[in-house]
């Protein structure tokens, strides 16, 4: 039985047996999306569904979320860092806050410049929306009236903008273009000065 599931504004597909129970799904989703069984809360028809029940054929679409914790002094360390004196979680990966942030600024550079340097065109390899009926963010049906948006899919009101879905497009380079379009820019003789 193919069940769709709703994670992080994408929609995982998973076959499972139909004699299998939540706590089997919690353990796939382990595996294909890194969240421990207890951190996971699955919500199907706007009930949380426990470890014990059994996965029926209506259960088609069910939503994901990730359960988030306080964090005590126990399940603490000493940064991963050499020299460092602050604490961190297992959330920053044994990082101090400071620490943390910096090495993924360092890694948010590194992958931005390797996406420069790979992508020459403006393409992004993003899957195809199969249903132009329903908002690609929240599956709500909006029909012939979805706005459909530069990155190639289709939206609510709600989600229409481009922070409110995330979009992909470079709209950066997009303006620029337009601006650049709009206001050409004309040189002028200088004038001569009158003696």
């Amino acid at each position: 039985m193919l069940i769709k599931i709703k994670y992080l504004g994408n929609i995982l597909e998973i076959d499972m047996p139909i004699d299998s129970k939540i706590s089997d799904l919690k353990n796939i989703l382990t595996t294909v999306t890194g969240l421990l069984p207890n951190r996971q809360k699955i919500i199907w028809k706007g009930k949380i569904l426990t470890d014990n029940i059994d996965i029926s054929r209506e259960m088609t679409r069910i939503v994901l979320f990730e359960i988030k914790e306080a964090i005590n002094i126990s399940q603490s360390r000493s940064c991963s860092t050499n020299g460092c004196i602050f604490y961190g979680t297992f959330i920053t990966n044994w990082y101090c806050s400071k620490c943390y942030n910096d090495i993924k600024i360092i890694k948010l550079q590194k992958n931005s410049e390797s996406s420069e340097s790979s992508s020459s065109s403006d393409e992004l390899d993003l899957p195809l929306q199969e249903d132009n009926e329903k908002c690609w963010k929240c599956d709500k049906r909006v029909g012939l009236l979805g706005f459909t948006c530069k990155c190639k899919y289709v939206f609510c009101g709600k989600h229409r903008h481009g922070p409110d879905h995330n979009c992909q497009y470079n709209w950066e380079k997009y303006d620029r273009k337009r601006l650049e379009a709009q206001n050409k820019q004309f040189k002028v003789e200088k004038l001569k000065k009158i003696s």
